[in-house]
Protein backbone atom coordinates (compact mmCIF):
# COMPACT_ATOMS: atom_id res chain seq x y z
CA UNK A 1 0.00 0.00 0.00
CA UNK A 2 1.51 3.34 -0.96
CA UNK A 3 2.51 5.91 1.65
CA UNK A 4 0.60 9.45 0.90
CA UNK A 5 2.06 12.10 -0.12
CA UNK A 6 2.13 15.06 2.15
CA UNK A 7 3.13 18.63 1.09
CA UNK A 8 4.92 21.05 3.38
CA UNK A 9 3.47 24.36 3.55
CA UNK A 10 6.04 26.54 4.32
CA UNK A 11 8.20 24.80 1.61
CA UNK A 12 6.23 23.08 -0.35
CA UNK A 13 8.07 20.00 -0.80
CA UNK A 14 6.07 16.98 -1.36
CA UNK A 15 7.22 13.78 1.77
CA UNK A 16 6.15 10.63 1.89
CA UNK A 17 5.78 10.65 5.76
CA UNK A 18 3.42 13.13 7.91
CA UNK A 19 4.09 16.32 8.80
CA UNK A 20 3.01 18.12 11.91
CA UNK A 21 1.54 21.35 11.70
CA UNK A 22 3.44 23.38 14.34
CA UNK A 23 2.15 26.36 15.65
CA UNK A 24 3.52 29.83 16.47
CA UNK A 25 4.42 30.88 20.02
CA UNK A 26 4.45 34.20 21.31
CA UNK A 27 7.60 34.27 23.28
CA UNK A 28 10.70 32.38 23.70
CA UNK A 29 10.59 28.31 23.99
CA UNK A 30 11.70 27.83 27.72
CA UNK A 31 13.89 25.13 29.00
CA UNK A 32 12.28 23.50 32.12
CA UNK A 33 15.48 22.01 33.10
CA UNK A 34 17.92 23.55 35.14
CA UNK A 35 20.98 24.61 34.21
CA UNK A 36 23.36 22.36 36.70
CA UNK A 37 20.76 19.91 35.84
CA UNK A 38 21.96 20.46 32.27
CA UNK A 39 25.54 20.13 33.24
CA UNK A 40 25.51 17.38 35.11
CA UNK A 41 23.48 15.23 32.25
CA UNK A 42 26.35 16.16 30.02
CA UNK A 43 29.27 15.47 32.59
CA UNK A 44 27.62 11.76 33.25
CA UNK A 45 27.00 11.20 29.31
CA UNK A 46 30.83 12.43 28.66
CA UNK A 47 32.14 10.63 31.42
CA UNK A 48 33.36 13.77 33.25
CA UNK A 49 33.78 13.89 36.87
CA UNK A 50 33.17 17.14 38.91
CA UNK A 51 36.06 18.38 40.77
CA UNK A 52 36.24 17.32 44.31
CA UNK A 53 34.70 19.81 47.09
CA UNK A 54 37.27 21.83 48.63
CA UNK A 55 38.72 21.46 51.64
CA UNK A 56 37.35 23.84 54.42
CA UNK A 57 40.06 23.01 56.94
CA UNK A 58 42.52 23.75 54.42
CA UNK A 59 40.92 26.82 53.06
CA UNK A 60 40.90 27.85 57.15
CA UNK A 61 43.82 26.90 57.80
CA UNK A 62 45.55 28.78 54.86
CA UNK A 63 43.34 31.95 56.02
CA UNK A 64 45.52 31.68 59.29
CA UNK A 65 48.68 31.63 58.56
CA UNK A 66 48.24 34.35 55.97
CA UNK A 67 46.96 36.86 58.84
CA UNK A 68 49.86 35.47 61.19
CA UNK A 69 52.25 36.51 58.35
CA UNK A 70 50.77 39.74 57.97
CA UNK A 71 50.94 40.55 61.52
CA UNK A 72 55.24 39.91 61.55
CA UNK A 73 55.27 41.64 58.09
CA UNK A 74 56.16 38.92 55.87
CA UNK A 75 54.60 38.28 52.17
CA UNK A 76 51.19 36.71 52.88
CA UNK A 77 52.02 34.36 50.21
CA UNK A 78 54.63 32.68 52.36
CA UNK A 79 52.08 32.01 55.12
CA UNK A 80 49.48 30.59 52.76
CA UNK A 81 52.12 28.18 50.98
CA UNK A 82 52.54 27.14 54.62
CA UNK A 83 49.16 26.82 55.48
CA UNK A 84 48.28 24.53 52.25
CA UNK A 85 51.37 22.26 52.51
CA UNK A 86 50.96 21.75 56.54
CA UNK A 87 47.13 20.34 55.58
CA UNK A 88 48.04 18.41 52.63
CA UNK A 89 49.22 14.83 52.52
CA UNK A 90 51.03 14.55 49.88
CA UNK A 91 53.64 16.57 48.72
CA UNK A 92 53.14 19.44 46.24
CA UNK A 93 54.91 21.15 43.30
CA UNK A 94 55.24 24.74 42.13
CA UNK A 95 53.10 24.46 39.90
CA UNK A 96 50.24 22.62 41.87
CA UNK A 97 50.71 25.77 44.91
CA UNK A 98 50.71 28.06 42.79
CA UNK A 99 47.15 26.93 41.15
CA UNK A 100 45.78 25.73 44.71
CA UNK A 101 46.88 29.41 46.06
CA UNK A 102 45.94 31.38 42.75
CA UNK A 103 49.20 33.22 43.15
CA UNK A 104 51.84 33.14 40.75
CA UNK A 105 54.80 30.61 40.51
CA UNK A 106 57.61 33.24 41.16
CA UNK A 107 55.64 33.95 44.61
CA UNK A 108 55.01 30.72 44.92
CA UNK A 109 58.84 30.19 44.10
CA UNK A 110 59.92 32.59 46.19
CA UNK A 111 57.74 31.60 49.51
CA UNK A 112 59.08 28.13 49.04
CA UNK A 113 62.55 28.90 49.07
CA UNK A 114 61.82 31.68 52.25
CA UNK A 115 59.82 28.63 54.00
CA UNK A 116 62.90 26.15 53.24
CA UNK A 117 65.80 28.41 54.77
CA UNK A 118 63.73 28.76 57.89
CA UNK A 119 63.20 24.87 57.91
CA UNK A 120 59.54 24.90 57.87
CA UNK A 121 59.65 22.68 54.52
CA UNK A 122 61.64 21.07 52.55
CA UNK A 123 62.30 19.89 48.95
CA UNK A 124 61.49 15.98 48.30
CA UNK A 125 61.83 14.26 45.13
CA UNK A 126 59.78 12.27 43.07
CA UNK A 127 60.28 9.52 40.62
CA UNK A 128 60.71 9.91 37.22
CA UNK A 129 59.55 13.72 37.59
CA UNK A 130 61.85 16.45 37.21
CA UNK A 131 59.26 19.12 39.22
CA UNK A 132 60.86 20.23 42.70
CA UNK A 133 58.45 19.09 44.89
CA UNK A 134 57.55 20.28 48.27
CA UNK A 135 56.38 19.09 51.88
CA UNK A 136 56.03 20.43 55.33
CA UNK A 137 58.27 19.68 57.96
CA UNK A 138 56.09 17.97 61.06
CA UNK A 139 58.73 19.08 63.84
CA UNK A 140 57.59 21.94 64.76
CA UNK A 141 59.98 23.12 67.44
CA UNK A 142 62.76 22.94 64.52
CA UNK A 143 60.77 25.07 63.02
CA UNK A 144 60.28 27.90 65.94
CA UNK A 145 64.02 27.38 66.19
CA UNK A 146 64.81 28.09 62.66
CA UNK A 147 62.16 30.65 63.00
CA UNK A 148 63.31 32.65 65.69
CA UNK A 149 67.37 32.15 64.84
CA UNK A 150 66.61 33.46 61.30
CA UNK A 151 63.80 35.72 61.67
CA UNK A 152 62.91 36.66 65.09
CA UNK A 153 66.24 37.57 66.73
CA UNK A 154 67.75 39.57 63.44
CA UNK A 155 64.40 41.59 63.83
CA UNK A 156 64.68 42.08 67.95
CA UNK A 157 68.27 43.02 67.75
CA UNK A 158 67.86 45.53 64.51
CA UNK A 159 64.82 47.32 66.38
CA UNK A 160 67.69 49.19 68.71
CA UNK A 161 69.20 50.31 65.86
CA UNK A 162 66.43 52.02 64.34
CA UNK A 163 64.79 53.72 67.67
CA UNK A 164 68.55 54.94 67.63
CA UNK A 165 68.11 56.86 64.60
CA UNK A 166 64.48 57.94 65.31
CA UNK A 167 66.16 59.49 68.56
CA UNK A 168 69.30 61.16 66.58
CA UNK A 169 66.18 62.53 63.76
CA UNK A 170 64.11 63.73 67.19
CA UNK A 171 66.92 66.21 68.20
CA UNK A 172 68.07 66.94 64.57
CA UNK A 173 64.16 68.25 64.45
CA UNK A 174 64.66 70.18 67.65
CA UNK A 175 67.43 71.80 66.15
CA UNK A 176 65.69 72.67 63.10
CA UNK A 177 63.33 73.89 64.62
CA UNK A 178 60.81 71.55 62.84
CA UNK A 179 59.49 70.93 66.33
CA UNK A 180 58.87 72.86 69.63
CA UNK A 181 60.67 72.29 72.88
CA UNK A 182 57.56 71.16 74.30
CA UNK A 183 56.53 68.51 71.34
CA UNK A 184 60.25 67.49 71.66
CA UNK A 185 60.11 66.46 75.48
CA UNK A 186 56.72 64.35 74.81
CA UNK A 187 58.35 62.48 71.56
CA UNK A 188 61.43 61.72 73.98
CA UNK A 189 60.06 60.47 76.48
CA UNK A 190 58.07 58.02 74.58
CA UNK A 191 61.06 56.96 72.66
CA UNK A 192 62.58 56.47 76.15
CA UNK A 193 59.89 54.13 77.13
CA UNK A 194 59.74 52.63 73.81
CA UNK A 195 63.43 51.66 74.24
CA UNK A 196 63.59 50.51 77.54
CA UNK A 197 60.53 47.86 76.14
CA UNK A 198 63.43 46.85 73.67
CA UNK A 199 66.33 46.39 75.77
CA UNK A 200 63.92 44.27 77.89
CA UNK A 201 63.14 41.84 75.48
CA UNK A 202 67.21 41.74 74.09
CA UNK A 203 68.19 40.90 77.55
CA UNK A 204 65.34 37.64 77.13
CA UNK A 205 66.37 36.04 74.35
CA UNK A 206 69.24 34.80 76.04
CA UNK A 207 66.46 32.78 78.08
CA UNK A 208 64.94 32.18 74.84
CA UNK A 209 67.42 30.35 73.18
CA UNK A 210 67.50 28.07 76.05
CA UNK A 211 64.19 27.31 76.23
CA UNK A 212 64.10 26.47 72.03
Amino acid sequence: MPLPICICESTGTKSAYPTLRSRRRRGPIVNSAAPVQVQAIEQSCSGVQSAPPESRARREMVAACDRFCQLLGVPRSIGQIFGLLYLSAKPLSLDEIARQLAISKGSASMGTRQLVEWGAIRLVAAPRDRRDYYETVTDLAGFIRGSYSNFVKPRILASGGRLDSIQAGLEEDLRSGAITAEEHEVCAQRLRDMMAIQKRISGWLPLAERLL
